[in-house]
């Protein structure tokens, strides 16, 4: 019984060495492993942003060798020989997005709590490049600038064009935009029809309007089509 107790019992101890050695042989394996990728991926650089530390690859940085954590050259000038980091005193929520895009290789999102133009500024600094400032949404805060006006060169020319046909230049212009547009000719009923129809006098009140109208509007027609900038295309368009 003393003997297989005593069996038992080294066994035992030989069955904890042996996972003892085992822990330690795949604990040596992996710092090799992770090792090894370090070595291969290359060295780190540590970013200080007001204070708060980010660390990543060296090759990160790389894949974007025009931005300015990219230049080996250009960052030069943000870095603390003390502390062996690089300082920026930015934004730290934006950076955050912007380290992304050097992790992702180019995916840029701009983070809700930070207004546009404080995340452009920052992107603007660190020279991402102008397809970051796109999905940054920096087209979004450009003015968009008015379509120009075809018009004539000569100045009377131009005067008489834009009374007619661009109201917003003056108040005399858009006073004749509105009378041109009272001066519709007045929709006939049957009845007023079928007796302007059958006397065909010039003193009715609906033949004289219409007539003024008709003249009103092919005076404007005449007009414009003369002092027209482009008479051919005017033509087309009417």
């Amino acid at each position: 019984m003393e003997g297989l107790l005593s069996l038992g019992q080294d066994s035992n101890e030989n069955e904890a060495e042996l996972a003892t050695v085992t822990n330690r042989v795949c604990n040596s394996a992996l710092r090799r492993r992770s090792g090894s990728n370090d070595a291969f991926r290359g060295p780190r650089i540590v970013i200080n942003i007001s204070g708060q530390r980010y660390e990543t690859y060296e090759k990160t940085l790389e894949s974007f060798p025009e931005s300015l954590l990219g230049d080996r050259e250009r960052r030069k000038d943000f870095y603390d020989p003390v502390n062996n980091e690089l300082f920026f005193d930015r934004n730290r929520i934006c950076f955050e997005s912007i380290l992304t895009y050097y992790q992702t290789c180019g995916i840029l999102i701009r983070p809700p709590s930070i207004p546009r133009k404080v995340f452009i500024s920052d992107v603007r600094f660190f020279d991402l490049g102008e397809k970051a400032l796109l999905q940054a949404g920096d087209g979004l805060e450009r003015p968009v600038e008015p379509t120009r006006r075809p018009l004539p060169k000569n100045k009377i020319q131009r005067k008489v064009w834009e009374l007619f046909e661009h109201p917003d230049t003056s108040n005399f212009a858009r006073g004749i935009a509105i009378w041109s547009f009272q001066e519709q000719p007045p929709k006939k009923t049957n009845e007023t029809a079928k007796s302007t129809a059958a006397n065909k006098k010039t003193d009715n009140p609906f033949f004289v309007i219409e007539a003024l109208c008709i003249a009103w509007f092919s005076l404007e027609y005449v007009i414009r089509f003369l002092f027209s900038p482009n008479k051919w295309k005017f033509f087309i368009s009417f």
